[in-house]
């Protein structure tokens, strides 16, 4: 659903669209992530309750089982415009325990059916990681382990990241981060409420641009905030928009189409949580060139504190 508010573009997840029924047909049926659909209210936007127990991260130091170590926000095994074909090469090399991959495509928070692979003690590479879990297209990941690994441990397993266009004339790889999710504050990746970060707007006449969400565990939907500005003018800001997504879930979108104007360079993008109906989110940009293909990815970093 897109529809325009004040000064601003709002984007939200419809109730009654039709790829969410399955998910709205199976509420309360997951286990280890519990989230239950309780259907459209308000301005209908998709209300979203836990139910059941959620897997935790590793970075609790409650947590003595299965956790969630690091997520991808973005994964992909999909065509692109001007011929290109875009893939992400993942690399595990364990030093410790086994743990899994978990796929979570678009348009729907992550749930106990999505697709995984197992590893053991080996480096493992796959070229295309989206094809491996028996998928195409694109979504986000997460890396799960079977306890946690405390602070300091020598051997501390890592996950190496890359998305690149798969052609004959494909350009240089983009490496991308394997997120920490229980990080919190400056210099992390993930923006907790009350915490902006800020993109760079690239060359648009010679770069294709698009910003991503993967928001994280929340008991409610989840508000993301996005605000353009021109170099210069640092008090008005040249277009508004939000996202509002369930939690555990992930959305890749056009910046044009996310401001509802075209982007020009020497601009850039804050973006943060909203302070009343936000929850903790991971934030990225991609651009891409028109002429290689080449990708290039970006993911926010908190660094500027709004306050509460």
């Amino acid at each position: 659903m897109r529809s325009s508010i004040a000064s601003g573009v709002r984007i939200g997840v419809s109730g009654h669209n039709l790829r969410f029924a399955r998910e709205d047909e199976n509420a309360g049926t997951r286990i280890s992530r519990g989230w239950r659909i309780l259907g459209a209210v308000g301005s209908s936007l998709l209300t979203v309750c836990a139910s059941a127990v959620s897997l935790p991260y590793c970075g609790d130091p409650r947590v003595s089982g299965e956790c969630i170590y690091r997520v991808v926000p973005v994964v992909v095994s999909t065509p692109g415009a001007r011929g290109s074909f875009f893939r992400t090469s993942v690399t595990i090399i364990p030093f410790g325990p086994p743990g899994r991959l978990v796929f979570h495509p678009t348009g729907r928070s992550a749930a106990d059916a999505d697709p995984s692979i197992v590893f053991n003690g080996e480096v493992q590479t796959f070229p295309d990681i989206v094809v491996a879990l028996g998928r195409q297209g694109i979504g986000s990941l997460d890396w799960v382990l079977p306890f946690p690994i405390a602070p300091g441990v020598v051997g501390v397993p890592e996950l190496f990241v890359e998305i690149y266009n798969d052609t004959p004339d494909g350009r240089p790889a983009s490496e991308e981060d394997a997120v920490d999710p229980s990080a919190r504050s400056f210099g992390s990746q993930v923006l907790s409420i009350g915490y902006e970060g800020s993109l760079i707007v690239p060359d648009t006449v010679r770069r294709r641009f698009s910003i991503g969400v993967r928001t994280l565990q929340a008991p409610h939907s989840c508000t993301t905030l996005f605000f353009l500005w021109d170099s210069g003018s640092p008090l008005v800001p040249a277009a508004k928009a939000q996202l509002s997504l369930p939690p555990d879930y992930f959305e890749q979108i056009d910046a044009t189409t996310l401001f509802g104007t075209p982007l020009r360079p020497n601009q850039y993008v804050t973006v943060f949580p909203d302070i009343g109906a936000g929850c903790s989110t991971i934030a990225y940009g991609v651009s891409v060139d028109n002429q290689t293909n080449s990708p290039s990815l970006r993911i926010v970093r908190a660094s500027r504190f709004r306050g509460f």
